[in-house]
């Protein structure tokens, strides 16, 4: 029993490694970087681009930030992030390419990104 315990293990551990071993990306470019926040003015993250295909935002600052996708954000409305590492996630589920902005309250607040894209 224990030998087929052990036995499962590793050909489990073998199919893991062959099916990220072989793991494809909905995108061929990548973008990674970070914008500040000003008090109370939206700021766009990401303008609306029709190769985006992923993107994952974090705040990195110690107060919450808004975002808006598509629209204007506004101050306590909206996507929220929380302080210090709130994040939010756009992939195949929730596939969007409408501008991406974001708001705080907060002065010279940092949000940093990952954006992939699908380029032609």
């Amino acid at each position: 029993m224990k030998r087929l315990a052990i036995s499962l293990l590793i050909l489990a551990s073998f199919s893991f490694a062959a099916v990220y071993k072989n793991t494809t990306y909905p995108y061929n470019a990548v973008e990674i970087g970070g914008v500040t926040l000003s008090a109370s003015t939206a700021t766009t993250i990401d303008a609306k681009d029709q190769y985006r295909r992923y993107a994952c935002i974090v705040n990195d600052s110690d107060a919450v930030v808004y975002l808006a996708i598509g629209i204007t954000p506004n101050l306590n409305e909206g996507i929220r992030l929380n302080a210090s590492g709130g994040s939010y996630e756009i992939n195949d589920t929730n596939f969007t390419d409408m501008t991406i902005k974001a708001i705080t309250a907060g002065t010279n607040k940092r949000v940093t990104y990952f954006i992939g894209r699908k380029t032609p």
